[in-house]
């Protein structure tokens, strides 16, 4: 028995260190706000231990960041060479100070290829477990969905969980849902590592779930004994004969329904969506200009453009680099109404200014008045 809590506490220990992540070739003039910013899409953060030199008191250039949950760690290593803050590509990979924990690590992620869960990030305020649901059914039958929640507080953090009937739905969904537009934020999709709390858990309805219990792997959970451990497992694969029989079962008469009644849900989210676009009163113009034109004049020009739709409130010109390194500029505009970033947006996207065609896009407020121009 000692043995094996001796074994959980180094998976355990092993997850939180799959939590972290190296990030370097940071910005001097750049903090810990505009740090977190640039990766809380990839999921919640925890901390951010970002050191200053005693004498410049200034951070030297690099930080460790930890997530809440590992997934989000593995999705931010995935965009090694596609983030740009404060006109540098950052640098991130795994900190190397535990070695010996490398074999576990290995052992966890191996574990779960073998079930059929899917984490998910980045996604818009405004929808519930519902409407994720309703967008990933697609792909198969789902199994459960539900979303992260911090205790009192009613709305989601931005992430959840899925889980399939099938690994193939499972593989289906994380190879072109990953980077999917949904609701004006790019969704974040990788293959799950372990599941949220039972008790931040939003159910398919999207309501909080207050239930006892910790945080687990998709295998054996802390403290369970292996007479347990392997009821539970002869458990699940009892489940997965029944799902699988009764999938080759009813096929066809699921594809039937899942259609009609995808249709209906789909066309409720996307009316859902169009609301929530219809509020947004910031957008941004790329590719309008190069660096060379950025000038005192450029956004008297702007304004001047930009209020043939409707009163302007604020115009940023903001000169960043892709993750190729090339200078960009992007602009923001502040609208006073959502309708007149509603008929700019309509209007100047993909038209063309001086041999350059516009791209017109909404941008969230309240990153804008965080000054987060790096989305």
């Amino acid at each position: 028995m000692i043995v094996e809590i001796q074994k959980q506490q180094e998976r355990q220990r092993a997850i939180q260190l799959m939590c972290r992540i190296y990030v370097g070739s940071i910005n001097f003039d750049l903090g810990e706000p505009e740090i977190r910013l640039a990766f809380e899409n990839f999921g919640p953060i925890r901390n951010v231990d970002l050191q200053l030199d005693p004498i410049t008191l200034k951070h030297k250039g690099f930080c460790f960041l930890e997530f809440e949950i590992p997934e989000a760690a593995i999705l931010a290593l995935s965009a090694l060479g596609q983030i740009a803050l404060g006109g540098r590509v950052l640098k991130i990979g795994r900190p190397t100070n535990a070695p010996q924990a490398r074999p576990i690590i290995e052992e966890i992620q191996k574990e779960a290829l073998t079930h059929a869960g899917i984490y998910i990030a980045c996604i818009n305020p405004e929808l519930d477990a519902e409407d994720i649901a309703t967008v990933f059914e697609a792909f198969g039958p789902i199994k459960s969905c539900k979303l992260g929640y911090d205790l009192g507080n009613p709305k989601h953090k931005g992430y959840g969980y899925i889980l399939y009937e099938s690994m193939e739905s499972c593989q289906e969904a994380v190879a072109n849902m990953n980077n999917f537009d949904l609701g004006g934020r790019l969704l974040k999709v990788c293959r799950a590592i372990t599941p949220p709390m039972p008790d931040l858990l939003g159910t398919a309805r999207g309501d909080p779930k207050i239930a006892s219990g910790t945080s687990h792997l998709f295998g054996v959970g802390p403290g369970l004994s292996a007479t347990a451990a392997r009821q539970l497992e002869l458990e699940r694969e009892r489940e997965q004969r029944e799902m699988l029989e009764k999938k080759n079962k009813n096929a066809l008469e699921y594809e039937e329904n899942v259609h009609i009644s995808s249709i209906q849900d789909q066309l409720l989210l996307m009316q859902k969506l169009a609301r929530n676009t219809n509020e947004y009163r910031v957008i941004v113009l790329r590719n309008m200009v190069g660096t060379d034109d950025v000038d005192e004049y450029l956004e008297e020009e702007i304004v001047e453009e930009c209020e043939k739709y409707g009163k302007t409130e604020k115009v940023f010109i903001h000169c960043d680099k892709n993750p190729q390194g090339d200078p960009i500029v992007k602009i923001f505009v502040k609208f006073t109404t959502a309708e007149g970033a509603q008929k700019a947006q309509k209007s100047l996207h993909e038209r063309w200014f001086a041999g350059r065609q516009v791209l017109a896009e909404f941008y969230d407020e309240k990153r804008f008045d965080k000054k987060d121009f790096y989305g």
